[in-house]
């Protein structure tokens, strides 16, 4: 299969401490925060994991993440913090 450069550019940018999303599920995209970071994003409600998420983020920064997820996405947050850069986010629907 052919991918365009536009598509790998946007798979690799891993490589630049980015991760890169284009339509993929909130459930997809926490997954993939998770495999970067000691604090970990959890959906604990299924009305958003579906939820299709588009742009970029920096890989080792959930908080910022999260911080969108809040101001465009309708989502809450709620920290169970253990540390500083440790513990867990649960994200649920903000209706």
């Amino acid at each position: 299969t052919r991918v365009g450069l536009e598509e790998l550019n946007r798979k690799l940018s891993w490589t630049a401490g980015l991760l890169s999303f284009q339509g993929e599920t909130l459930a997809e995209v926490t997954d993939e925060f998770n495999r970067y970071n000691r604090k970990h994003l959890l959906v604990t409600d299924p009305a958003i994991a579906s939820r299709r998420i588009g742009g970029a983020f920096q890989a080792t920064d959930p908080d910022s993440f999260v911080s969108a997820l809040r101001k465009g996405f309708g989502v809450r947050a709620q920290e169970l913090r253990e540390s500083s850069d440790e513990g867990v986010i649960r994200l649920t629907s903000a209706r």
